[in-house]
């Protein structure tokens, strides 16, 4: 399916409704040269956007390899660190973010919240890999 740029703005608009729900897992994969997982629960939700507030990640026992390991995210778990920010101060507990989207080969849409190191998408429930540079 090719559209121009207003086609594809305007198939967006007419279809867009936000997936995400309080309680929602987002998941951030990231870096150069590792790999760092961040994860981010929905505490609430407008038409448009979601209210985010980082979560732990927990090693899965059994996943460690050579400065990497597999994660998981903890529930209700909140902490104090966003990457989803491009600056942030400490006193930040929650973020409010704007959902978007963008048209698949099918037509359909795919849902996301932009972040500055990529986007962030719905934890599909598997751990997740992570790594370190010394």
């Amino acid at each position: 399916m090719y559209l121009t740029g207003k086609e594809k703005r305007e198939y967006i608009k007419e279809r867009f409704v936000n997936p995400f729900n309080v309680g929602d897992i987002l998941h951030l994969s990231w870096g150069y040269d590792q790999t760092q997982c961040d994860f981010y629960q929905v505490t609430a939700t407008t038409k448009a956007g979601v209210t985010l507030k980082p979560i732990a990640g927990e090693r899965v026992e059994g996943s460690e390899g050579f400065m990497s390991q597999r994660v998981v995210p903890v529930k209700d778990k909140f902490i104090e660190r966003f990457s989803i920010l491009p600056k942030h101060s400490d006193k930040i507990t929650e973020v409010k973010k704007r959902v978007s989207a963008y048209i698949k080969d099918d037509g359909t849409l795919k849902y996301f919240v932009p972040s500055p190191h990529g986007f962030c998408d719905k934890w599909d429930g598997n751990s997740k890999y992570n790594s370190w540079y010394a």
